[in-house]
């Protein structure tokens, strides 16, 4: 198990790259037709949700300790998994 500052930093890297992510789709969803525009914001929308969500758990995770700590790790792992699957469905409508 990784330390908790690597951990912190790790999971930092995470969300760097994926608010990165959600500009580029950002960018392409602005150039859409009419239909298209309104799946991709949906997209985009819940790409926010959960991308904040993810950055809550972050916050709460960097001022946890003990147990605290592992139940709010357990808790972002969720959070990450559920923006990983928005990634997914949002870059297949973009693809």
């Amino acid at each position: 198990m990784k330390d908790r500052d690597a951990y912190i930093k790790e999971i930092k890297t995470k969300i760097d790259e994926w608010n990165k992510e959600i500009d580029k789709l950002a960018a392409k969803a602005a150039k859409a037709k009419a239909e298209a525009k309104k799946t991709a914001d949906e997209q985009l929308a819940l790409l926010k949700k959960n991308s904040k969500n993810y950055q809550k758990k972050y916050d709460e995770l960097q001022k946890a300790s003990g147990k605290a700590w592992d139940e709010i790790r357990d808790g972002l792992e969720e959070a990450g998994d559920a923006l990983k699957d928005a990634f997914k469905k949002a870059k297949k409508h973009f693809d």
